[in-house]
């Protein structure tokens, strides 16, 4: 099969041909049997596709087939009912012969192997190759699993911890499954547990994130260098706080601040390079 061809792999049967929105002469005249190159009857395939609504990932093509298509196209003008039925015929008996198909090139195989190598194997080969990661990034970083996460965050310097004037026994596992040490509940005074944490780690005010949502946090908030509300937290703490996430808790607020920190600390390209090829 064509590389043409077998770019389309993945496309609905074509079922009956109808006219496919193909024109008819004014006169009602046969349309004089045409030739058609390889080009061309690819031309006439998504003519048929598009015809009928179907999306087709033709900009995921090189650039020079993709103008090989668009010129092959504006050749044509009218094409026969017995070419048009051959040329259908054709590519259904390919597509039907196809036992299994790969998408092409380092980038495909990329795509396909993403989450089944490692990233710094996958970083490795998209420099080799010179390709680049699509998408965004931190949709990326966003599905990753929270512990995950975590050890992306601690390898980039950032730690994390938990101070909640709650008891909560899931709170202690999680915390202790994801590795988190600096964990203090029942808290009744947040701002003095905080200030013997900041005196162990050697850190100052302005070193320091804190995120909260109740009236509990405000004190806290008012410390550190920066404070940060969550979408759906009390009114009162957003207005004190210096920024309020996009999302709620809970829902990818903390992946949100994590992006603001690791930018801030311009280290938001060496991480996506480093974890996830390079952007």
């Amino acid at each position: 099969m064509s590389s043409s061809l077998a770019s389309l792999g993945g496309l609905p049967n074509l079922g009956e041909t109808g006219s496919a929105g193909l024109p008819a002469t004014s006169s009602g005249r046969p349309v004089k049997r045409v030739t058609l190159n390889r080009r061309q009857k690819v031309a006439v395939i998504v003519r048929l596709l598009v015809g009928e609504g179907a999306k087709l990932p033709l900009a995921d093509w090189p650039e020079d087939m993709q103008e090989a298509l668009t010129q092959a196209m504006g050749q044509l003008r009218r094409v026969d009912r017995e070419s048009l039925e051959e040329v259908v015929e054709e590519f259904s008996d390919e597509l039907q012969s196809i036992g299994l198909s790969f998408s092409g090139g380092i980038e495909g195989a990329l795509g396909l192997l993403d989450g089944h190598i490692s990233p710094a194997t996958s970083a490795r080969l998209r420099r080799e190759a010179g390709v680049a990661a699509k998408g965004d990034p931190w949709e990326r970083i966003g599905a990753l699993e929270t512990d995950k996460l975590q050890t992306v965050l601690e390898e980039e310097g950032i730690e994390v911890g938990i101070i909640s004037g709650r008891v909560s026994g899931a709170s202690e596992y999680r915390a202790r499954e994801l590795g988190i040490s600096i964990l203090h509940q029942r808290v009744d005074d947040k701002v003095n547990t905080y200030r013997k944490i900041i005196a162990e780690k050697g850190l100052v005010d302005d070193q320091v994130c804190y995120m909260g949502d109740d009236l509990a946090d405000i004190p806290l908030m008012r410390e550190v260098g920066f404070s940060v509300a969550v979408a759906d937290g009390s009114q009162y703490v957003k207005e004190v706080a210096d920024y309020v996430t996009v999302k709620n808790g809970g829902n990818g607020a903390v992946r949100e601040v994590c992006e603001l920190i690791l930018k801030a600390q311009d280290k938001w390209d060496t991480l996506m390079e480093k974890h996830f090829g390079s952007i």
